[in-house]
């Protein structure tokens, strides 16, 4: 046996075989999602390092804003992010907005003009093929801790950017099997970088032949379910409103806000189909007051007697006047630290691969 370690060893790197004795453990590096209801629903205070992670849904449910959030409190906490724009929908002003530092965030977006180095002509669109490419070389350089894909279904693979219209038909299977041969190239490089986590956007699409239970599933083909760790759909669940002035004389009602509804469809490191709800506000993103308080009160950090509502020395009646004392970002980082503490100690041992892969996209959320 030792003969055998030796040769492999030298063939393809020192410690590639080592007994178990000898093999350490990398700690676990978890990136905060920003969302305490969401860190919650995937069971470890954030998303861990070296995985994949997928978001799918309806449309207009948050995704890409969602991802936002994510990227900012990342960047809170030290990391770089990258941004690969493939719909070219990304807007820099509204993800201001969201707190995002412009300096710590790398953007390659299919909007921006591409000019070939040697003769300074405009270059085509990029291919599928290389988004996935510049996704690898992202990994491989371990600049970046969070690396965003919005979204699989704008990535078009060569042989469909190639194709004439008429044969567009002919060629239904290209983005799975695009997916297909890629990922597991982007999922070896990735198990390299443990500080680094890749979270895809998709959208929903419905399948036409189910009959019985959900025919909905997410665009792309089904390879992204079998690499990633982590799977979460999302759907719009209330649309809220408010009444603002078009003009002195006139007022409208605007949607300012919407209450999206996640569940964790597949998760590695825990349980799955465990549900998130939140409030995200359209202007400024996760409503985080709302989103502490309720976590803080499931863990019985805020107290509750009768309609009033405590924590510590701090007391209100009713639910609008305590959030209005969270308003103080002191008191909500004391309270939302607690919470994530609280989170942490829910599991004693420690994180653990989740044996239970399936999906159940046919349950309800």
């Amino acid at each position: 046996m030792a003969n055998v370690v030796d040769v492999i060893n030298k063939r393809y790197g020192a410690t590639t075989m080592m007994s178990g004795v000898d093999r350490t453990e990398r700690p676990p590096i978890l990136l905060d999602s920003g969302v305490l209801s969401l860190n919650l629903a995937i069971g470890t205070n954030g998303f861990l390092g070296g995985r994949m992670g997928l978001v799918w849904g309806e449309k207009q449910s948050g995704k890409t804003l969602l991802s936002t959030c994510f990227a900012t409190r990342v960047q809170k906490d030290g990391g770089k992010v990258a941004f690969l724009d493939v719909e070219g929908t990304f807007d820099m002003k509204f993800a201001k907005n969201l707190g995002i530092d412009p300096a710590k965030l790398f953007i390659i977006s299919s909007k921006d003009e591409r000019v070939d180095t040697k003769t300074g002509e405009l270059l085509d669109p990029l291919f599928g093929e290389e988004w996935i490419d510049i996704l690898i070389e992202l990994i491989k350089s371990r600049e970046y801790n969070l690396i965003i894909l919005d979204s699989i279904p704008a990535l078009v693979p060569r042989v469909k950017m190639e194709a004439d219209t008429v044969d567009q038909g002919k060629l239904k299977a290209a983005s799975a099997q695009l997916m297909a041969e890629m990922l597991p190239k982007v999922n070896s490089y990735l198990n390299m970088n443990p500080a680094c986590f890749v979270l895809f956007i998709s959208q929903q699409r419905s399948n036409p032949m189910v009959t019985y239970g959900s025919n909905r599933k997410a665009a792309g083909g089904d390879t992204a379910g079998f690499f990633i760790s982590y799977e979460l759909y999302a759907r719009k669940t209330e649309s809220i409103r408010r009444k603002v002035a078009l003009t002195p004389t006139k007022m409208v009602e605007e949607e300012v806000a919407i209450r999206v509804a996640y569940r964790v469809m597949k998760n590695k490191v825990a349980r799955v189909n465990e549900p998130a709800e939140f409030i995200v506000d359209l202007g400024t993103g996760v409503d985080v007051i709302d989103d502490t308080f309720g976590v803080a009160k499931q863990f019985g950090i805020i107290k509750t007697t009768g309609s009033w509502f405590s924590f510590g020395d701090k007391k209100a009646a009713g639910e609008a006047k305590f959030k209005e004392l969270l308003a103080d970002p002191v008191i909500l980082e004391e309270i939302r630290a607690k919470c994530v503490l609280a989170l942490i100690g829910r599991d004693n041992n420690g994180l653990t691969e989740n044996n239970t892969e399936g999906s159940t996209h046919d349950e309800e959320v």
